[in-house]
């Protein structure tokens, strides 16, 4: 399979065939193969060396390059299982977990990822990488595990004293203990969600999860400031779309996540949008009133190795400032949701005309 190769790579096939990567032949044959475009028959080779070279001190840095340009994703999940046993450094093991268990639940195999995101957490606990103990929460709670996934939401909301990763613990407690008919807890936590906290704290998936608790409490004034906000701040989202679909009101089962929003992509409009209308997307993973609010996020991407663009949208007679990566095809959009993933960036896709 012949695919484009970006400048980035040729930069790493450069180093591969021309550097220090001068021994073995199954890594030169790779760095060729890639240089041509031959993405599918370059990762055999990388992982013919990886097999044969785990104490070389290249076997990292090759590891991620081919975790990087593997075009299958199935493949990528079984050869990263097998893998990880051999990488030492706990840091490295956890990100590689981190990496199998967002392609699990991208290819909806949930039960596989919310194992991996928990060993990831697992593996450096002092790490606080409360990303991975979050999803993990989220999973068991759509797993039906609520009593499971309760006890790690609470560490988080124990952890977690201000910020982003607290608002969203509470959202997805909101959803255990309505699920294990705990009303006091619900009302509880709804009453303690500030739908006022700034702007860049504010999420859509928990405005979508305050929204549908508080349709099913009949607690309409609560439902309509978060359908506001979500319409204020997130015009395009998939979670507004949703409010304006009556039969979403009662569905509280179901976390809100990415993978499933994005299982058909929904418009603001309430319809189903057709992918393949057009080869072009970006991934929004933030949209603000505020524009300096927007620089900041783009300037937290930046530190974070990401390359962020700001474009304006008008909705309502109101400007937005939508936090966007470059324009890029279809093909790239399971590789950069991985990644904004790892990073800690929530996102959905932008179908562009």
């Amino acid at each position: 399979m012949k695919r484009k190769v970006g400048i980035s790579s040729l930069v790493i096939m450069f180093f591969f065939c021309t550097g220090s990567f001068t021994n073995g032949d199954e890594l030169l044959q790779a760095g060729k193969l890639e240089e041509k475009g031959y993405i599918e028959e370059s990762a055999k080779y990388y992982r013919a060396w990886l097999y044969s070279h785990q104490n070389d001190p290249r076997f990292l840095e090759t590891l991620h390059h081919y975790v990087k340009i593997e075009p299958d994703p199935t493949r990528l999940i079984t050869e990263i299982k097998k893998l990880i046993p051999m990488v030492s450094e706990v840091k490295e093991r956890m990100k590689l977990l981190k990496q199998l268990a967002v392609l699990e639940e991208l290819l909806g195999l949930i039960d596989e990822a919310q194992y991996h995101y928990q060993m990831a957490y697992n593996t450096v606990p002092e790490s606080e990488d409360f990303s991975s103990l979050f999803s993990s929460a989220r999973l068991l709670y759509e797993l039906g595990e609520h009593e499971k996934a309760e006890k790690q939401a609470r560490i988080l909301l124990e952890k977690c004293r201000e910020g982003e990763m607290l608002l969203k613990a509470k959202a997805l407690l909101l959803h255990i203990y309505f699920a294990l008919q705990n009303t006091e807890k619900v009302y509880e936590l709804l009453s303690s969600i500030n739908l006022q906290e700034r702007e860049e704290l504010l999420s859509p998936e928990v405005l979508i999860s305050v929204y549908n608790i508080a349709i099913n409490l009949g607690e309409e004034e609560v439902a309509a400031e978060a359908k506001k906000l979500l319409k204020e701040l997130f015009p395009a989202s998939p979670e507004y779309a949703i409010t304006l679909e009556g039969s979403w009101e009662a569905d509280i089962e179901a976390y809100p996540s990415l993978s499933r929003l994005l299982s058909n992509a929904i418009t603001p409009s309430g319809e189903t949008e057709e992918k393949e209308s057009s080869g072009r997307v970006r991934i929004q993973i933030g949209s603000f009133l505020k524009q300096e609010n927007a620089e900041l996020m783009v300037r937290e991407a930046k530190k974070a190795g990401l390359s962020m663009e700001i474009v304006t949208s008008n909705h309502d007679g109101k400007t937005y400032y939508r936090v966007v990566t470059p324009v890029m095809s279809q093909d790239s959009v399971n590789e950069q949701t991985i990644l904004l993933k790892e990073k800690g960036f929530e996102s959905f896709l932008l179908f562009l005309d």
